[in-house]
């Protein structure tokens, strides 16, 4: 098949696992038939040691030798899709229906954004704890959602144009720590909350905590390593002020919103607290082994 633009699908679904391919079967019950419908491929970038022969036929399976972080296995399956539109998928996201034909919708409605951001939906909703971790994570990006995110997107929420990453740097994690930051200042991002991802995170407190460390020092990690010892001290003493309050503004007003009891957010502090001595560890010494223990 030729390159050539008019040959490629209309979408790829990108999904990154460090989980066996057992683990995804309700995330290819949602996503198989959308695709289908428009057209487009869903790539799975695995370093659990499948061999893919139990991949479903409609699935391109990539293995990774060796264990590989999350965003390495993004990494590879950037340069691997074929799709003029690259919808970034989780192991534990589910495309709600109509999800797919939302998102071509949305990009040719937006023809000059780079990247539409659709909305998470919490379904584990049963426990402090979960409530707590989507809160401190995700909770902007709750429908309904304003015309433009408030901050970068978790990948989970991400559409974006083929040519944006056109003469990108897509070595690991340079495209959540610097693509993504650089089209959200540019302006180069709208909101959709037709485009609706389920959400399921079932985390206890201990390991929503552990993971919120994980998450921000494997982010500021891979960062670090373009900034030179300004820019990291400049870097960490804004985390150290800013990225705590942030989570906990965010979570406090959405969880107003969505009238969740107020003692979620004892959980959220702890988690927000989390990640913002992440991000001043990843900052100064990188991600170390955090890289590994991210969902």
């Amino acid at each position: 098949m030729s390159d050539g633009a008019t040959d490629r699908p209309a979408l790829s679904v990108l999904i990154g696992t460090r989980q066996p391919l057992s683990a995804l079967r309700g995330v290819f019950d949602a996503t198989i038939p959308q695709v289908r419908a428009v057209g487009g491929e869903i790539v799975v970038v695995s370093s659990a040691g499948d061999d893919g022969s139990d991949a479903p036929p409609e699935v391109r399976f990539l293995s990774m030798d060796g264990d590989h972080d999350m965003m390495r296995l993004r990494a590879c399956g950037l340069v691997a899709v074929r799709g003029q539109v690259i919808a970034i998928g989780e192991d534990h996201a589910y495309p709600s229906p109509g999800w797919a034909e939302a998102v071509l919708r949305a990009h040719a409605e937006h023809p000059t954004k780079a990247v539409i951001v659709g909305c998470l939906i919490n379904r584990t909703t049963r426990t402090t704890a979960a409530r707590a971790n989507f809160l401190a994570y995700a909770a902007p990006f709750s429908p309904p959602m304003p015309e433009a995110p408030p901050r970068p997107p978790p990948a989970s929420a991400v559409t974006i144009k083929r040519e944006a990453l056109d003469g990108a740097d897509l070595a690991p994690g340079c495209f959540e720590t610097e693509l993504l930051p650089q089209l959200f200042e540019e302006g180069r991002m709208a909101s959709d909350d037709a485009i609706r991802v389920d959400h399921y995170q079932d985390f206890n407190t201990f390991r929503a905590i552990r993971s919120a460390f994980a998450v921000a020092r494997a982010s500021y990690g891979y960062a670090r390593a373009r900034w030179d010892r300004r820019q990291q001290w400049a870097t960490a003493r804004w985390a150290f002020v800013h990225v705590a309050p942030l989570s906990i503004r965010e979570a406090r007003a959405e969880r107003a919103r969505a009238e969740s009891p107020r003692r979620d957010l004892i959980v959220v502090g702890l988690i927000a607290v989390a990640l913002g001595i992440g991000a001043v560890v990843g900052t100064f010494w990188g991600p170390g082994g955090a890289a590994f223990r991210t969902p």
